[in-house]
């Protein structure tokens, strides 16, 4: 399967072209990083859930996730970001 085959069936992101990948993927890993490590860390753990046990066990662990991140100053500001349509201050690191 090619890469634009690959993106058309929605198995990928994005492509780039071969010259671009490293600085593609700084970028991407930079994006990241900008995020909460709390949630970061719990989007993680329910995607290497779902790899073992199933689709089933990452989805639980999405969900326990959901559950205790919602409290968290991060969930408020993202949030208030959102509804003011701004960009999220992750200053609760």
């Amino acid at each position: 399967m090619s890469a634009g085959e690959a993106l058309a069936r929605g198995l990928v992101s994005r492509v780039v072209p071969d010259e671009a990948v490293i600085e593609s993927a700084i970028a991407i890993g930079g994006q990241i990083a900008a995020y909460p490590r709390a949630a970061v860390a719990a989007a993680k753990r329910a995607v290497n859930a779902a790899l073992e046990p199933g689709l089933a066990a990452g989805l639980a662990e999405e969900r326990n996730a959901f559950f205790a991140l919602f409290g968290t100053d991060e969930q408020r500001e993202g949030m208030a970001a959102f509804l003011e349509k701004r960009q999220p201050d992750w200053r609760a690191r």
